[in-house]
């Protein structure tokens, strides 16, 4: 009798290992094809293939989509799922089919898969814009909050032809005016709040005491090099970078100002551009060398810097300032460094807490994006800015993930110099081919 038992058991475990069999899936992963930008399918790398609920045998594409596979199939089972799983991509699962299983057992199964862009819900602004401050005579160019009340820069006819500093509330009364001596560009606020007006030949910091506008003539070199590097601060800690808009690589530092000690957070370099700058080198004669050569001597820069710069490469279109914005948010620091695709996020102690994925520069709607990161002063949120079809869309980024967690679309075909407060985007606006100057407005997000 026990010889029997044993006789089935054999046979019973001959079965299962018959019923069990290898089968190698290999294909392809693209994405779907974009009429506009992206006319034919690209492959996909790095994505994540496995199995449904076994997730220890994940495997990933190559830079060329390719991908390998071996699973083990049972034929009395039902057949396994494939999960395709991508950062920029909906979640594809691809049942396997029982008849292609009996096709390819023990052989190898071609199985190719396009995966659709991930599609975020857009939330429309539902209020009206709201004009914070209009006027017949005055066109706004820029503004800065200045407690409830607004700094502005606003001119009759062109700013380049005279204009002014205007300091009003929100009721849009004119609380003071100051005409600007000089030809007006832009306004400033910089890590300590203090507002400045920058000008062709000075810049100027603005004052109001008793809601009283004046202005203190500052030389331009010394804006540059002791006031704009510094990014931000906190009780202890002034936050700068040394970033020059001609070279493609900074550092961001932090100052502790009761030890006077400083301390390198990051190098932001772009690798390809820093490339390009250099071969500037390649293409110049013997005594350009040997000027570039005795520069590197007597200054310590490298001499194929000096050449890039010569050589008038930064004014090219081959080249672009670099982008990386810091930001404090809570107690958190965060450098946004879009050329290692990293967002980078440090303690008050400046220790790195982790490194996070970011792709909302480089995934579909990269043409897109208008290289501006925004952050709501009050609420500490931050947005990536993009411009589609002449409208902003506000991705709101989850800083704790890397990912966007919400879209919205303002309402105003371009919009100019967009700041967020409090939950409201500011902007300035005036409709196409209409008589009104530029009004300064502002609408709810998120609702």
């Amino acid at each position: 009798m026990k010889r029997w038992i044993l006789i089935l058991m054999m046979m019973l475990g001959t079965s299962l290992i018959q019923a069990q069999h290898k089968i190698v899936i290999t294909g392809i992963v693209t994405e779907e094809p974009d009429n506009s930008t992206n006319p034919q399918n690209r492959p996909v790398k790095d994505v994540s293939i496995y199995p449904e609920n076994n997730k220890e045998k994940t495997v990933l594409s190559n830079r060329l989509g390719r991908y390998y596979i071996t699973l083990t199939v049972n034929e009395d089972q039902d057949p396994p799922v494939l999960v395709f799983r991508s950062m920029l991509h909906d979640i594809y699962k691809r049942p396997l089919k029982k008849s292609e299983l009996r096709k390819h057992l023990d052989d190898t199964l071609k199985l190719d898969v396009v995966l659709n862009f991930i599609t975020l819900p857009t939330v429309e602004v539902s209020a009206a814009p709201l004009v914070v401050f209009g006027s017949e005579e005055l066109s706004v160019s820029d503004y800065l909050f200045h407690g409830d009340n607004f700094i502005m820069l606003a001119y009759e006819k062109r700013l380049d032809k005279g204009s002014k500093i205007l300091y009003t509330n929100p009721a849009n009364v004119i609380l003071s005016s100051f005409t600007i001596p000089d030809v007006a560009k832009e306004l400033y606020v910089d890590y300590a709040g203090r507002s400045y007006v920058i000008c062709e030949k000075k810049v100027y910091e603005i004052n109001v005491r008793d809601d009283v506008l004046s202005l203190f003539p500052l030389e331009q070199d010394f804006f540059e090099t002791r006031i704009r590097p510094w990014v931000d601060t906190t009780e202890t800690t002034a936050y700068f970078s040394n970033h020059l808009w001609y070279y493609p690589e900074f550092d961001y530092y932090a100052y502790d100002v009761n030890d006077s000690v400083f301390k390198k957070l990051r190098t932001v370099i772009d690798k390809p551009l820093m490339e390009l700058y250099r071969a500037q080198y390649k293409y110049v004669d013997g005594r350009d060398k040997l000027e570039a050569y005795r520069a590197q001597l007597a200054t310590g820069v490298d001499k194929e810097i000096w050449i890039a710069i010569w050589s008038g490469f930064p004014n090219s279109i081959y080249y672009h300032s670099l982008y990386a914005p810091m930001f404090i948010q809570n107690d958190t620091i965060l450098i946004f460094d879009h050329y290692s695709n990293k967002l980078f996020r440090y303690n008050k102690n400046h220790e790195v807490l982790d490194s996070l994925d970011i792709t909302y520069h480089i995934g579909p709607d990269k043409k897109q994006w208008e290289e501006l990161l925004v952050k709501d002063i009050e609420s500490q949120v931050i947005y990536s800015v993009f411009l589609k079809e002449g409208r902003f869309f506000l991705k709101e980024l989850n800083t704790a993930t890397g990912e966007i967690k919400n879209v919205f679309r303002l309402s105003y075909k371009y919009p100019e110099r967009l700041k967020i407060r409090n939950g409201y985007a500011y902007y300035v606006y005036r409709p196409f081919e209409s008589a009104q100057k530029k009004f300064l407005y502002k609408e709810k997000i998120g609702e």
